[in-house]
């Protein structure tokens, strides 16, 4: 596939649970690598999702309302 999809559908669970774990430690306060990483923990983690959730909504800033717009 030309769009990109082939080359992240072949990478292995583990290594895309990794990344995006790293990426949240290492930028907690973008809403985007928090999403990003809740999508991931979706698809390959399937436990803990609740705790990753909890994470995110302790360290994204915004108020509920900001919650309902994403």
């Amino acid at each position: 596939m030309q769009d990109g999809t082939e080359s992240v559908l072949s990478v292995e669970p583990e290594k895309v649970l990794k990344f995006a774990r790293k990426y949240t430690a290492r930028r907690p306060r973008e809403t985007n690598v928090w999403l990003a990483r809740l999508e991931a923990e979706r698809r390959f983690g399937g436990h803990g999702i609740e705790r990753v959730w909890a994470a995110a909504r302790k360290e994204v800033p915004g108020t509920a309302d900001g919650v309902i717009k994403v």
